[in-house]
């Protein structure tokens, strides 16, 4: 019986997400984290939405009150990669902060940040250089042909349908003792940058596999889940890819929706409204390519 009820809880709370999530647009989602109790109350900006659902199908708008919000709520900061300055959500940077030194101190895991909140612009210049390698004149140059590869099982979003817009979206890096990034040594053996299933049997990967496992074991209880989980295919319409994590700042959703194995897409019960695999139209391609 009391199975019985928590499973009817969870879908009750499930269609309640499906009757109230816009369909066209990303805009602040009706269900919404408890500001007062929520373990993560305090980290959390007033006006955002932490549900907020970006993808091929929903649309992120820029300029508008939402985004003036999200935009003062934005805290700067090194890339693990490269040290060039990347953003966050302030408490979804916060909260990152207290998972990386937890981490370190319990089980001498080390991991950082990169590739994490884009404007317009900064995504209109990596779908560019995309296109640039599919359809434009890097099309044929060898050194991309492994990019290719890659790619083309997880084609890149058109500006404004990134989930990085949101500034709750972490990359992250596992790093080794010897504080070398694993993914850098694999790049330099394979040639490419490799998706989560890679092709190489190496040291590297096997710790980088267990290394995974521990950060995904603790991420609820840092208010993040694993943002394209495997098995959820259908519903975000992307490869699994455990190095992504995003913040939802609610200890009540973060394990529902971790404890079950859902995708955000699952838990608001959002199906697929878009191809993920569909290839940018030839007016699209032009567009971007010409200006």
């Amino acid at each position: 019986m009391a199975l019985m009820v928590t499973i009817c809880a969870l879908a009750g709370c499930i269609m309640r997400a499906k009757a109230t999530q816009k369909e066209a647009k990303a805009e602040p989602n009706a269900i919404s984290v408890d500001t007062k109790s929520d373990t993560f109350a305090p980290y959390l900006t007033d006006g955002l939405d932490y549900l907020i659902l970006v993808n091929r199908g929903h649309q992120y708008e820029f300029g508008g009150e939402y985004d003036q919000i999200l935009q003062k709520s934005l805290s700067y900061f090194a890339d693990a990669k490269d040290g060039d300055l990347i953003a966050l959500d302030n408490g979804a940077r916060v909260v990152f902060t207290e998972l990386q030194v937890y981490l370190d101190n319990n089980y001498n895991l080390q991991i950082g940040a990169y590739d994490t909140y884009r404007d317009y612009d900064l995504q209109k210049a990596y779908y560019t250089n995309y296109l640039r390698v599919f359809y434009g004149d890097l099309k044929d140059n060898p050194e991309y042909e492994g990019t290719c590869d890659w790619q083309s099982r997880n084609p890149m979003a058109e500006p404004g349908y990134s989930e990085t817009h949101t500034g709750l979206l972490i990359n992250v890096l596992i790093k080794h003792e010897r504080d070398l990034p694993a993914e850098a040594e694999l790049i330099e053996q394979i040639g490419y940058e490799p998706d989560w299933v890679w092709c190489t049997e190496t040291p590297e990967r096997t710790e980088t596999i267990v290394r995974f496992r521990i950060l995904h074991e603790h991420l609820a209880d840092f208010g993040f889940i694993d943002r394209y989980p495997a098995g959820e295919e259908n519903w975000t319409g992307v490869p699994a890819e455990p190095y992504q994590i995003r913040f939802v700042g609610s200890s009540k959703v973060v394990h529902e929706i971790m404890d079950h194995g859902l995708s955000l897409e699952g838990y608001l019960s959002e199906t697929l409204q878009y191809d993920a695999y569909a290839e940018p139209s030839a007016r699209t391609v032009k567009k971007y390519l010409e200006e």
